[in-house]
């Protein structure tokens, strides 16, 4: 799995932040445990032989001891843990320190970027299809006018995109779906990273803060396609109203043509709400 330009982005503002705060070097490395992001800009593009082996299932984390670092002066004390998305390791994150330290932050860090990961995951899927519905609906809406004067013509080619357009909302009640399910979870990796960050003690501090902005996070993205759900349950209603005028005469071709633009009226409530839950991934 190849993670995209706009997590990298995200991920460097992340270790940025973390640096800051605790004045540890940090690295991530993608899913060939070559380094893509690191405080020492120069170790960029370098391989990194324990995410290598964190990635070929050699070992479930790596972490280099006091004494270990003592020896050999190529390598600092610190820990490695794996960023795992579906049961697949994609990449790892390391930072170094005394490992009282670096195991929980490690730990934490990786369960943020694992999340981050799956809602932009969700987000280029929703978006993806969200276009589609509103390509679909611009087209119908172009083949309205187009073909007014023949009644015939147009209530075929309306219940024709009518069907497509169904099954694209059908499409994307799925996406929902699965974006309430990652709400949950980053609700619930909030609520772990809280107690994590409780046990980390004073050096976990700084944690607390990621922690409850995730929590916010969770709260808008469900929020926000609750407002989706609604917006969509209205506009299948028009549509199975539609459904239904399709096969009245052609006299009613007019009726139908209002019931078309009902439909685009509330896609552009949905293309506000879809704006709104990408804005809220983007935080």
């Amino acid at each position: 799995m190849q993670l995209s330009d706009s997590f990298w982005a995200m991920a460097d503002r992340f270790m940025h932040f973390i640096e800051e705060i605790t004045n540890c070097p940090m690295i991530l490395c993608n899913e060939k445990g070559v380094i893509a992001k690191a405080s020492v800009k120069s170790r960029v593009g370098t391989p990194h032989a324990g995410a290598q082996k964190i990635l070929r299932g050699e070992c479930e984390d790596y972490f280099v001891t006091a004494e270990e670092a003592a020896q050999n002066p190529l390598v600092k004390e610190g820990w490695n843990t794996p960023i795992v998305i579906d049961g697949k390791c994609v990449g790892t994150f390391g930072i170094a320190g005394k490992l009282e330290l670096t195991r929980p932050l490690a730990k934490i860090a990786a369960m943020v970027l694992s999340a981050w990961i799956r809602q932009m995951e969700q987000q280029n899927k929703l978006q993806q299809t969200s276009e589609e519905v509103f390509g679909l609906i611009n087209r119908l809406t172009r083949k309205i006018d187009e073909t007014s004067a023949t009644a015939t013509d147009t209530t075929e080619k309306m219940s024709e995109a009518a069907k497509r357009t169904a099954d694209k909302l059908k499409t994307t009640d799925g996406i929902l779906h699965h974006v309430h399910r990652i709400a949950q979870q980053s609700h619930i990796l909030s609520v772990n990273g809280a107690v994590e960050a409780a046990r980390a003690g004073e050096h976990g501090r700084a944690f607390s803060v990621v922690v409850e902005e995730m929590g916010h996070l969770a709260v808008s993205t469900r929020e926000t396609a609750d407002q989706i759900q609604r917006t969509l349950d209205e506009i299948r209603e028009v549509m199975l109203v539609m459904n239904a005028s399709i096969d009245i005469s052609v006299q009613n071709t007019q009726k139908q043509i209002g019931m078309m633009l009902e439909v685009v009226r509330n896609v552009d409530s949905l293309k506000e709400h879809v704006l709104a839950l990408k804005a809220s991934f983007e935080q």
